[in-house]
């Protein structure tokens, strides 16, 4: 459950900004016109976003970044709710805006009787800020564009990058998540960083002294989904760069999308 709640009620015929307020737990409350039509959007720990504005479309502009999104209590929000103040009361869902990757079981059958481990994650080509609306747009900034940015900020680089040694025995669970911001694209285009393209996990596994890079594609991202990439099997060399495409037959793995659970708020309204 969020520590902090914002109900913003924008009036529906000129877009402003009517009234807001703000509470905690799993109820708010709000002071509306009887019988005025409304759209309602809801935040949870949104204390980091800058002050809303006085309109719909500026406050639907105002955006939450990669940076100040704690997995533990991410910002979250609700879709726009069309609500008459005089109708029963409502109850808003609110959904995270972050995008989480879950890297679980991994083997390796290449090289062959050589053991080896994995000893790098990284989220490539990482979006880093999404509108209020939770639909992706090209203002967006990116971080790990052509492979591990040197300089990430600490409460980045701990969301896109993991780095350990896991040896492989069998299959074995990584149990590892990172997280993102949404990305819309389908493009498959490698070593573009100016290009729109998809975001990619890419798994570094060490085979003794050496070290491969295995990136995998993910599909266009939405808020509030978690990616497991599961039953991955190395078969064959991987390349020296997180942002170099590999021989599709070295690795294969299974994508599954599944949401993340929501919240569900109850609204109450005192009429004027």
């Amino acid at each position: 459950m969020p520590e902090e709640l914002d109900l913003y009620a924008f009036r529906d015929d000129d877009h402003c900004l009517e009234l807001a307020s703000s509470g905690t737990g799993d109820s708010i409350s709000i002071r509306l016109v009887n019988g005025r039509d409304y759209r309602l959007y809801l935040l949870g720990n949104g204390h980091g976003i800058p002050g809303i504005a006085g309109s719909e479309e500026e406050f639907l502009t105002k955006r939450t970044s990669l940076e100040e999104n704690d997995p533990e209590k991410p910002v979250m929000f609700s879709s726009p709710l069309l609500f008459n103040c005089g109708e029963d009361e409502p109850t808003l869902e609110l959904r995270r805006y972050l995008c989480k990757v879950t890297v679980k079981e991994i083997s390796s059958v290449w090289p062959e009787n050589m053991s080896c481990a994995v000893t790098a994650l990284a989220i490539v080509n990482a979006s880093g800020s999404v509108p209020l609306s939770g639909v992706p747009d090209s203002e967006d900034i990116r971080f790990n564009l052509a492979g591990i940015d040197s300089a990430l900020p600490a409460a980045i680089k701990d969301k896109l990058l993991w780095e350990g040694s896991i040896d492989i025995h069998g299959e074995t669970d990584i149990g590892k998540s990172l997280y993102t911001m949404p990305n819309a694209s389908d493009a498959d285009t490698y070593g573009l960083p100016w290009a729109p393209r998809r975001t990619r996990l890419a798994i570094r596994l060490s085979f003794g002294s050496e070290s491969n890079w295995y990136p995998v594609n993910l599909p266009p991202m939405t808020c509030n989904s978690d990616y497991v990439i599961e039953h991955i099997l190395i078969q064959g060399p991987g390349s020296l760069a997180p942002d170099e495409a590999i021989d599709r037959t070295s690795i294969s793995f299974d994508v599954r999308v599944r949401p993340w659970e929501s919240e569900n708020i109850n609204v109450d309204f005192n009429d004027t």
